[in-house]
C-alpha cells in the first residue's frame, strides 16, 4: 500500500479542504474574531481534522517542516485556554509559511501572502488569516500541479 502522504488524491483532498474550510467554519460556526475561535464551536472536529491533515501533509515537504510543527502546536493549544502560547505558535506558523514561500521556486505567492496583512490594519484578524490560508493553499496547489506535470513528462 502506498504511503498516504504520497497519494495524489489524499494531497489534493487536503489542499481543497484547506482552501474551503475557513468558509465552512464561517458558514456553520458564525462570526468569530479569528480562525482559532472556531475551536469553541460545533465545527471543532473539522477544525482539528483540517489542521492535523495539513500538518501531516506539510511535514512531507522540504522547507515546510517548521510551519507544519507550529500548525500542529497551535492546534494542540486552543486559544481560549492558552491564549499567549497559542498566539505565539500562530504567529510563528504564518511567519515561517512566508519564509518557506520565499525559499521556494514559486516566489510570486509572497505578494498576495503579504497582502493578507492589510485586513489587520482594519482590525480583521479573521480575514487576514483567511487570505493567508487561501494563499498558502493556492501556492501548494500550484506546486502540486507543477510537480505532477514534471512527473508525467519524465514517465513519457
Amino acid at each position: 500500500m502506498e504511503n498516504l502522504v504520497n497519494n495524489i488524491y489524499a494531497k489534493f483532498f487536503v489542499m481543497v479542504l484547506s482552501i474551503i474550510s475557513p468558509f465552512i467554519y464561517m458558514a456553520v460556526g458564525g462570526d468569530q474574531d479569528s480562525i482559532s475561535g472556531y475551536w469553541e464551536t460545533p465545527i471543532q472536529p473539522l477544525f482539528i481534522f483540517v489542521n492535523a491533515s495539513t500538518s501531516y501533509y506539510l511535514f512531507s515537504i522540504k522547507n515546510w517542516w517548521i510551519p507544519a510543527f507550529f500548525l500542529m502546536l497551535l492546534t494542540s493549544f486552543p486559544v481560549f485556554n492558552f491564549f499567549i502560547v497559542h498566539n505565539i505558535f500562530a504567529i510563528a506558523f504564518f511567519f515561517f509559511c512566508g519564509v518557506s514561500i520565499l525559499k521556494s521556486k514559486i516566489k510570486i505567492y509572497i505578494f498576495p501572502y503579504l497582502l493578507s496583512l492589510i485586513p489587520l490594519a482594519f482590525g480583521s484578524l479573521l480575514w487576514a488569516e483567511v487570505i493567508g490560508i487561501v494563499t498558502i493553499c493556492l501556492f501548494h496547489l500550484h506546486r502540486y500541479i507543477k510537480y505532477n506535470h514534471i512527473q508525467e513528462t519524465r514517465t513519457k
